[in-house]
């Protein structure tokens, strides 16, 4: 029977993450990659989301139909201009929705360049995003339904609109006048239109969000661990091996004395032969060991190319704080020239200022310390107001502490990412 111990780690993995995700209320699976990041792991996972079926309710338009441009002047203005699209809905509820489920996950994750396709996000800010997301899940959902049980409605709105605009492009257009009658040129509009409509059963089957499954990690010190025991089952295989070679050797050649010992020739030739289908099968067993060997040995070479692949990447933790960095400078750079200007602080601006500061602390998964304490001071100078006119909030305060922030946002993220890596490094569990 041939030990897949590095599948056995991963279930373990993936098992250690579905504990962590029951307890927060989330039901469904999780995939799990190998990588060196012992920070990112416990403080953290990767997610990513499908929306798909938007596109079936939008169509190009026609320069004949939608546009009263004759096929010969298509031709010639396509050179320089392209035709829009058409809205078979009357609004754009559904774009909206899937706008703000994206925008939500973005606001609580980050990036990882080693992970395209997934974003980072962490434990302590897992509960609001996945908050936030059901909400806009299940207004998707109920817009969904009204969109089925208003099935028949909407069609006949979509005629009517499209048959409006039909009599108006032709009452505009003038060679659309000399070709066709204005019923013909209205029912071929708005059969355009109609027959683009998606069905029921096409709506109910692809208009969804899916949540593909949470993605976290197998870390360096387990792999190690697990190739050690891998190398410790190996070397006892092959002492087991040399002992059972040396018994059977020891065991074949007191059978062969016993052999020729026998003084009827018909025992002695039934006994050699249940010797040699003994050999035989003992032979097999030494075959097989050997060819598990081999393979073990081609999967650990598999798995040490794919660490080493991963070793050579960017820097994950780096990236977290570059991310989180960039949006502070960006985020704080906009409010500091916006007071500036005006010369005060608005309460818009205040509320900004301690929304940044609360982000940070779900997001802060690096202990970026010195930037949550320069977001922390900022913070603290926009908590109250100063007696005075319209008791406005200390301006040149406010200022002075953006300025601090500003200039640690700016500052070498290298260093929180490399105090991380040393920790992880240091941890190694056998």
């Amino acid at each position: 029977m041939t030990d897949n111990l590095m599948e056995l780690t991963h279930e373990q993995v993936r098992q250690r993450a579905l504990s962590n995700l029951y307890e927060m209320g989330f039901d469904g699976d999780v995939e799990v990659f190998y990588a060196n990041a012992k920070a990112l792991r416990e403080s953290g996972m990767l997610l990513d989301l499908d929306i798909t079926g938007l596109t079936m309710f939008d169509a190009r338009i026609s320069w004949n139909l939608d546009l009263g441009v004759t096929k010969g002047d298509s031709r010639r203005i396509t050179k320089r201009i392209r035709p829009g699209r058409k809205n078979l809905l009357s609004n754009t509820r559904l774009q909206s929705i899937a706008q703000r489920i994206r925008q939500n996950l973005l606001d609580y994750s980050q990036g990882i360049s080693i992970f395209p396709g997934y974003r980072y996000v962490p434990y302590s800010a897992f509960m609001r995003w996945h908050e936030r997301h059901q909400a806009l899940v299940k207004e998707w959902e109920q817009y969904k339904k009204w969109v089925l049980d208003n099935y028949d409605q909407i069609k006949l709105d979509c005629r009517a609109d499209f048959t409006d605009h039909a009599k108006d492009t032709w009452g505009r257009t003038p060679a659309l006048q000399g070709s066709y009658e204005l019923d013909a040129f209205v029912n071929a509009v708005v059969a355009d239109a109609l027959a683009r409509f998606p069905t029921k059963a096409r709506i109910l089957a692809e208009l969804n969000v899916t949540l593909k499954p949470p993605a976290t990690f197998l870390l360096e010190s387990e792999y190690q661990a697990e190739m050690l025991r891998a190398q410790r089952l190996s070397a006892t295989r092959r002492d087991e091996a040399e002992k059972e070679r040396l018994e059977r050797d020891t065991w074949a050649r007191d059978r062969k004395a016993q052999m020729e010992k026998a003084e009827a020739d018909a025992a002695a030739a039934k006994e050699e032969q249940r010797l040699t289908e003994e050999q035989v099968a003992a032979q097999l067993r030494v075959v097989q060991f050997e060819e598990e060997e081999a393979m073990r040995a081609i999967r650990a070479a598999q798995v040490e190319i794919a660490r080493k692949a991963v070793a050579d990447t960017v820097n994950p933790l780096l990236e977290i704080v570059k991310e989180n960095r960039d949006k502070i400078y960006a985020t704080l750079s906009k409010l500091q020239s916006n007071i500036a200007k005006r010369g005060w602080v608005h309460g818009k601006e205040a509320a900004a200022i301690r929304n940044l500061a609360e982000w940070f602390n779900l997001m802060n998964i690096t202990s970026d310390s010195e930037m949550a304490k320069q977001l922390e001071k900022l913070s603290a100078t926009v908590e109250s107001r100063t007696e005075g006119s319209g008791k406005s909030y200390d301006t040149d305060a406010v200022l002075s502490s953006i300025r601090s922030a500003v200039a640690t946002s700016l500052t070498d993220a290298a260093t929180v990412a490399a105090n991380l890596e040393m920790d992880e490094l240091s941890m190694m569990d056998l």
